[in-house]
């Protein structure tokens, strides 16, 4: 519970509401959840997945920080930061190796 807590507290959830729009296109195994804190934030779940396929979000144009976590201990596997593509496109194609969940923490870079 506390890998869990932390993970939360570590974005403004309370100003968070589930979107599953901004999810362009996912291929492969992959079971999503996302909630959004609009042109801010965006907290996603990938249960029963894999880092093989295609993920793609649509969010706003700009320039974004993205965390890679592991949810079983809550150890922070990767960051990079990336821009969006056109239309706000933004492809995550680099994910780290993952076996079965990932959470993935974006935050706008200012």
């Amino acid at each position: 519970m506390k890998v869990l807590l932390d993970f939360m507290n570590s974005f403004n959830f309370i100003h968070c509401k589930p979107n599953y729009d901004i999810v362009g296109c996912a291929f492969g195994d992959k079971d999503i959840s996302v909630l959004e804190n609009p042109g801010k934030e965006y907290a996603i779940y990938i249960n029963k997945g894999s880092n093989e396929g295609l993920f793609q979000l649509n969010l706003l144009s700009g320039n974004y920080e993205i965390n890679y976590i592991n949810p079983a201990d809550g150890k922070l596997i990767k960051t990079e930061d990336r821009k969006t593509v056109k239309f706000g496109d933004l492809l995550l194609d680099t994910m780290p190796a993952y076996k079965e969940d990932i959470a993935i923490l974006i935050k706008v870079k200012k």
